[in-house]
């Protein structure tokens, strides 16, 4: 469940615990955008707080009034064309909204699209990391 305010950029070149499970597969570098002004966070931060979410109240940035504290991501289904996503919305660790989104493998495409930078990055960063891990079992033998 990765924080609804960070945005992935890459996968992290010093990644702390490989065989961690993390919401979006891998552990990513990026940046928050809970402040005024998106910074970098910590390298710390980055895997306690950014990739695992659900820090209300732990995380320094994180606002008191947040409306979900997390996204969760599932590959509901998948083909050679498409991953079919769905995305859960969080508040306190239980579920709040959901939606499927699907991921055009081919282009690199959400659709629909999807208009907030954080949820989008999100969404491409697990589709990405998804793709990586598990292609190969998808592939007809």
């Amino acid at each position: 469940m990765a924080c609804p305010y960070f945005e992935p950029q890459r996968v992290a070149s010093d990644v702390k615990h490989p065989l961690a499970r993390l919401p979006l597969l891998e552990e990513y570098d990026g940046i928050c955008r809970a402040a005024t002004e998106p910074f970098s966070p910590e390298a710390s931060h980055r895997f306690q707080y950014c990739n695992r979410g659900n820090v209300s109240g732990a995380c320094s940035h994180f606002p008191a009034n947040c409306a979900a504290t997390s996204f969760r991501y599932h590959v509901a289904a998948s083909d050679k064309l498409h991953l079919e996503i769905l995305m859960v919305e969080e508040k306190q660790h239980w579920p709040h909204s959901w939606r499927r989104i699907n991921f055009q493998i081919a282009t690199g495409q959400l659709n629909p699209a999807e208009p907030n930078p954080v949820i989008s990055a999100q969404l491409l960063a697990f589709c990405s990391s998804y793709l990586k891990r598990f292609a190969p079992l998808n592939e007809p033998g």
